[in-house]
């Protein structure tokens, strides 16, 4: 997963203590919609994340579950 976030993204991920950052608030999020390919790197990614959940990573678990809501619309900032 770390090599497919690095190709997508040409850098590694940051690393956090918390999966989401105080105060975030997804559901309000005001960015545009992502486009075709955008929606499916989001879906990509919220589904290699699921599966690190399935391996063990429970910590990460609401902050997924957070997140996929919007995997049928996610804007910009969901991806950010």
């Amino acid at each position: 997963m770390m090599e497919q976030y690095e190709r997508i993204y040409g850098e590694q991920p940051k690393m956090y203590v918390s999966p989401l950052e105080n105060g975030d608030h997804p559901e309000l999020d005001a960015t545009s919609e992502l486009s075709e390919d955008g929606i499916k790197q989001y879906q990509s990614l919220i589904g290699s994340l699921q599966w690190l959940i399935t391996l063990g990573q429970f910590d990460i678990a609401i902050a997924v579950m957070s997140m996929s809501r919007f995997r049928v619309a996610p804007h910009e900032g969901h991806l950010d």
